[in-house]
């Protein structure tokens, strides 16, 4: 699991903060759930218990206002 900062991802289609879809190292995420800036355990136990329970990837992405988790999409195109 990687915690990676909104100027690490870029969103698909949209600013970051509206897009339903990212892009990380060629790889598309689409968006699951967010929580609040001091949430930041929350975040990562969800992303936890989301990997434990599937098969693809997911990522924790901070900025200013949340935390934000995000799925691998590996049929995606980019």
């Amino acid at each position: 699991m990687l915690i990676l900062s909104a100027e690490q991802v870029e969103p698909i289609g949209s600013d970051y903060r509206q897009a339903m879809r990212i892009q990380y190292q060629c790889k598309v995420f689409e968006r699951l759930c967010s929580f609040g800036v001091h949430q930041r355990q929350q975040a990562i136990k969800e992303c936890q218990k989301y990997l434990d329970s599937h098969t693809r990837g997911c990522l924790v992405v901070e900025d200013p206002s949340s935390y934000t988790l995000w799925t691998y999409v590996p049929d995606a195109e980019i």
